[in-house]
């Protein structure tokens, strides 16, 4: 589903922080001929992203990187979890789990475009017990992806959309694995394509996703960092 975009209130467009906004969730609906879900095990989504303009500088417009909340805009420090920050409950009006994100950059003359491509995956996950790692499990998942470009003084928006698909399981396994944050999540955790935590057969599963709209933001809040 898509909302309406939300253009530029200032007549002619201005430069200024521009991106998009999506949320949804996902409800666990247990079916009696699935197996029980691991007691330990808990839902979660991770994301990846490639694109421009970069936050950070180990970051590279070509290559893959892992969505993690970090306290300052050039630190390799983040908050020690694998999981996508911005809900890890309930919310949105899903019983499960929430999503929300609202990545957005700076657009002007000088940084004409802004587009990412975002793989997000619903994990199950099973912390580790007796100095071992804990398992992340990616289930299913979506891409989206969005443009702002900045055209002979107006900002543009190219609505790329969300598709449900795993095709960059791949990508995000790799960022996962080259995160520079000292704390090397692959230290702490594993993490499978297999989505196997003994959860419900995908039509025992539903998820919904709306891609609000493109937004153009009054209050500085760049991507990826903690609110």
């Amino acid at each position: 589903m898509y909302g309406n975009h939300i253009r530029p209130r200032r007549r002619g467009g201005a430069p200024g922080l521009y991106g998009v906004k999506i949320q949804g969730g996902f409800d666990y609906a247990p079916d009696p001929d699935a197996c029980p879900l691991d007691p330990r095990a808990s839902f979660y989504w991770i994301q990846g992203y490639i694109g421009r303009p970069t936050l950070y500088s180990w970051e590279s417009v070509d290559k893959w990187s892992y969505d993690r909340t970090r306290g300052t805009p050039d630190t390799k420090i983040a908050d020690g979890s694998p999981f996508y920050v911005n809900l890890r409950g309930p919310g949105y009006g899903h019983s499960t789990l929430g999503f929300l994100d609202v990545p957005r950059d700076e657009l002007n003359a000088n940084s004409p475009i802004i587009e990412f491509l975002f793989q997000t995956a619903l994990v199950c996950a099973i912390p580790g017990e007796g100095g071992n790692k804990g398992s992340i499990h990616m289930i299913d998942g979506f891409t989206w992806e969005f443009r702002w470009v900045w055209e002979a003084g107006t900002p543009t928006f190219h609505d790329l959309g969300v598709q449900h698909s795993k095709l960059h399981f791949g990508d995000l396994f790799n960022a996962f694995m080259n995160d520079p944050d000292p704390d090397t999540l692959k230290n702490a955790w594993n993490l499978y394509q297999d989505g196997c935590c003994c959860i419900p057969l995908p039509s025992a599963v539903w998820m919904g996703l709306a891609l609000l709209g493109a937004v153009v933001c009054g209050a500085p809040l760049r991507r990826r960092l903690a609110a």
